[in-house]
């Protein structure tokens, strides 16, 4: 199965802070935006060209999966449905998890002032908006053949995502006896 794990949030939530944890705790790679955008321009703060930075993206994940990899994280914002939904489409994963971050916008603000690479105050307000108005939902980021789920993170559950991975796959292994 090629699971692919979509964290969503705005810069600050913890998206790569979490896909690390994830690595460090069970091996699961991410492939990460700001990363292509360092090896292609020397800085990850330049935006480039989306569509080269993303076509890297995409290949990279499908190249894990082709190398065997069960499940490998998108590390990106992810906050709008269209973005979402085209990586998914040049993806073509088996199984799709939603990762929501905690919202809390004031300590996405907070968290990116201490980030090496802060993200102007505006912008993180701007893709706020975004990620709330474009939240996962089952109606409109669920796909025919494709396994969906949606996970909210809180403070309390951050650490315990892969424990409840384990019990959603086991309650669909359990659903289709």
């Amino acid at each position: 199965m090629k699971t692919l794990i979509i964290p969503v949030g705005c810069p600050g939530m913890g998206k790569s802070y979490w896909a690390k944890q994830m690595f460090d705790k069970y091996g699961i790679k991410s492939v990460s935006s700001d990363d292509v955008r360092e090896k292609l321009y020397g800085d990850a703060a330049i935006q480039g060209n989306y569509k080269e930075v993303f076509d890297i993206v995409y290949k990279t994940i499908r190249s894990l999966f082709d190398k065997g990899e069960q499940i490998v994280i998108l590390d990106a914002t992810n906050v709008t449905r269209h973005v979402r939904h085209k990586a998914i489409y040049n993806i073509s994963p088996s199984e799709i998890i939603y990762v929501i971050l905690p919202d809390d916008l004031n300590k996405a603000i907070e968290n990116n002032k201490k980030r090496s690479r802060i993200v102007p105050e505006h912008i993180v307000r701007r893709m706020y908006k975004s990620y709330k108005r474009d939240m996962p939902t089952p109606n409109k980021d669920f796909f025919k053949g494709i396994d969906c789920a949606i996970y909210y993170m809180d403070n309390d559950t951050w650490y315990d995502f892969y424990v409840r991975m384990e019990e959603y796959d086991n309650k669909s292994s359990s659903s289709h006896v």
